[in-house]
């Protein structure tokens, strides 16, 4: 979803490159999605995620409304 969105969300969040930020974690079958970076602050971290969030819902509900 991050691909699909990813200038939309770097203008949210107000950060040019965020593509470091995401790691997929597939241990134990289970698939975890992981963010990371240590010179951003608690609060850019969780921007992040929610903007990631919004627009994953974004695209879920338009993708719901053309079936």
């Amino acid at each position: 979803m991050y691909q699909t969105y990813a200038d939309a969300i770097h203008m949210v969040i107000k950060r040019s490159n965020c593509r470091k930020i995401l790691s997929i974690d597939e241990s134990d079958g289970d698939k975890e999605v992981r963010a990371y970076r240590p010179s951003w602050g608690t609060d850019e971290l969780q921007k992040f995620s929610t903007t990631v969030g919004d627009f994953t819902v974004k695209h879920l509900k338009k993708n719901a409304d053309s079936c």
